[in-house]
């Protein structure tokens, strides 16, 4: 036999060329199954595509969508199962599949994943996503989860040197929807290994907000009007205020609670009753010096007894009538109302004698002024009692945010009185002014 041509420094016999021969052929059909078995992948991916979104108003209200009013969701597109696919919310600056929904109904990934998208007219190209609230304002996109997306990830690897010997080629498939092609090239001197892997892994559901790939900004936008938030807002206890918001879309049917420090705004079935602090609450309609402006809500006169922290809970223009209990859901402000502690244990003072009286409390001031009354009168409706000799009158003697003291105090004769403390700090001219009850005062000693 005639030797053939030396390949590389190597001379091969015929036998072995032949051989060669059969394997890259092997490598190729091998190479061509590799391929088909990523493109039969591929074609398995779901196709469902998203074109366009739209929210409408459950009830018709106006040309605005308030903050926690009712609305409903529709997503246009393709090859949809409106029994599994799901929208998800989420500011329209952040991208699909990384970003949480904001507070409302629902408020959450699992709530969303419990949301039907089947409602009338639902179909492969429609998805009608009933009863959805957003208790904050600004403006939102739309997400898709296709509950049945197949992600398919090829990685290939690079070819390794093996030992010498043997010659062809084979394919496995491992655990886990891996399936492994490797094909060998033998020569005389070496054989080299090249091993292409494929991962093909179904993940079903739409309990991650990582499954709501598809859709965002590029479908469309809608915006949520109402009352922007507000922060931490300071209250003096029993001193009248203004109670203001600033928004967008505000209107003269908009309505405030303010309640306990415990109750969550955005719990649609806790109580939002006006907490009995609030003597002179902003119940109705909003101060006439608002009613024509779409961007400010004012409350006047507001006042709170109590020294606390309490929220405050609107709801907007609501079809129809009044605002239900339920429907107080967006979150506004915070209110830190500063002021004294009812001490229990009474002041005593000795007729005759300088005593001190010590108020308690947050965010005391030099602005702050007491009165002593008759211990049978209530504070806000009496003057100062003609027991009082010296003090008592005018600024506090020392004290910082925590303690006011008024030294020097002499009181003429023996009795049971009140200490009176007025908060509203220009404005403590009348004894209406003096309406928080600080604690009980004893004079005694001789007459």
């Amino acid at each position: 036999r005639r030797p053939i041509p030396v390949i590389r420094g190597m001379v091969a016999t015929a036998d072995r060329a032949v051989g060669l021969r059969g394997a890259l052929a092997v490598a190729r059909w091998t190479l061509l199954l590799a391929s088909a078995t990523v493109l039969d992948v591929a074609a398995q991916e779901s196709r469902a595509t998203v074109d366009y979104a739209s929210v409408t108003r459950s009830v018709s209200s106006g040309d605005l969508l308030k903050a926690g009013e009712a609305f409903d969701i529709t997503v246009s597109g393709g090859t949809f199962d409106p029994q599994q696919d799901k929208v998800l919310l989420v500011p329209s600056v952040a991208d699909c599949g990384s970003a949480f929904p904001p507070l409302g109904a629902p408020g959450s990934v699992a709530e969303y994943n419990a949301k039907r998208c089947d409602g009338p007219g639902s179909a492969a190209s429609k998805l009608f996503c009933p009863g959805f609230k957003v208790f904050a304002v600004g403006t939102w996109a739309i997400c898709v989860c296709d509950y049945d997306r197949i992600i398919a990830s090829p990685a290939s690897g690079s070819p390794s040197p093996g030992g010498g010997g043997g010659g062809g080629g084979g394919s496995g498939s491992g655990a886990g929807g891996v399936t492994t092609t490797t094909t060998t090239f033998t020569s005389t001197t070496s054989t080299r290994t090249s091993t292409t892997t494929t991962s093909t892994k179904k993940i079903e559901g739409c309990d991650d907000k990582g499954r709501y790939v598809l859709g965002g900004y590029s479908i469309g936008t809608f915006e949520v009007f109402g009352p922007g938030w507000g922060g931490t807002v300071e209250f003096r206890a029993g001193a009248p205020a203004f109670l203001t918001l600033q928004g967008t879309g505000l209107g003269s049917r908009d309505r405030v609670r303010i309640v306990g420090n415990t109750t969550r705004c955005d719990n649609p079935s806790a109580s939002k009753l006006m907490h009995p602090a609030v003597t002179a609450p902003p119940s109705g309609e909003r101060d006439a010096s608002s009613s024509s402006e779409d961007t400010l809500d004012r409350w006047r006169d507001v006042t709170i007894q109590i020294p606390g922290t309490y929220q405050v809970c609107w709801c907007g223009s609501v079809p129809g009538g009044a605002c239900a209990d339920s429907e107080f859901v967006v979150h506004v402000a915070t209110l830190a109302v500063y002021g004294p502690i009812v001490q229990a244990q009474p002041v005593a003072c000795i007729t005759g004698v300088f005593c001190t009286v010590k108020v308690r409390g947050t965010g005391m001031h030099d602005k702050d002024r007491i009165l002593v009354i008759p211990g049978f009168r209530n504070c806000s409706d009496a003057s100062m009692t003609s027991a009082v000799v010296a003090g008592v009158t005018g600024a506090r003697t020392s004290g910082e945010a925590e303690e006011s003291r008024w030294g020097g105090i002499v009181m003429g004769r023996s009795d049971d009185f009140k200490v009176c403390w007025c908060g509203n700090h220009d404005n403590c001219n009348n004894p209406s002014d003096f309406n928080i009850f600080v604690g009980p005062m004893i004079a005694g000693g001789p007459e």
